[in-house]
């Protein structure tokens, strides 16, 4: 073994060392950058997910939707006027947490002349409104309605009085108000 073998042995040794450290490197960046790619992929808005939501009040006879007492059909984007002015109703249709559930979607139901539900973390400070034509069921008769929607989305903090008061009015979220056949409020199974 001659003096240069000794030093291309060491000269391999380093090459290997830096050659497995940038290959680890490259293998790191692109797991990361595939990992991001599937979140930001995967990822659902927030009017989405509010959309998804707010449809359980009007669907969901647990919620506010009626239920005919002897078919048990549930007739879809309908309002049970008894289940709506039920107290404590929307605690069983939709509750979130008493301490830190304001870091969540939280809703104001306002269904015209008959009066307004809301969640027990709603603050009054709505980031955006949806609208649903409905029909609603007063125990005898089923009568076209407007419900509005308010979506208090994530707050950062518990809002003060004061912040209460200067909120900003909510956007209406577009394409949002489904449209009933005629025949719905008519329809008496």
């Amino acid at each position: 073994m001659s003096e240069d073998d000794i030093f291309d042995v060491g000269r391999k040794t380093i090459y290997w060392m830096i050659a497995g450290f940038v290959m680890a490197m490259v293998m790191i960046a692109y797991v990361m950058i595939i990992g991001g790619y599937k979140a930001r992929l995967m990822e659902m808005p927030k009017e989405i997910k509010s959309e998804f939501v707010t449809l359980r009040f009007v669907n969901n006879p647990d919620c506010f939707a009626y239920q005919d007492a002897v078919t048990k059909r549930v007739f879809p984007f309908s309002i049970d006027l008894t289940k709506f002015k039920e107290e404590k109703r929307m605690d069983k249709c939709y509750l979130t947490e008493k301490e830190k559930g304001y870091k969540t979607f939280n809703f104001k139901l306002l269904l015209g002349q008959y009066g307004s539900v809301e969640t027990n973390n709603y603050f009054e400070v709505p980031q955006s409104q949806k609208e649903y034509g409905v029909l609603v069921w007063d125990g005898s008769k089923f009568e076209r309605e407007t419900l509005l929607i308010e979506v208090q989305e994530t707050l950062p903090y518990l809002p003060t009085e004061e912040q209460k008061k200067t909120a900003s009015p909510p956007t209406q979220a577009s394409g949002s108000t489904p449209s009933i056949p005629a025949s719905a409020a008519t329809d008496s199974d």
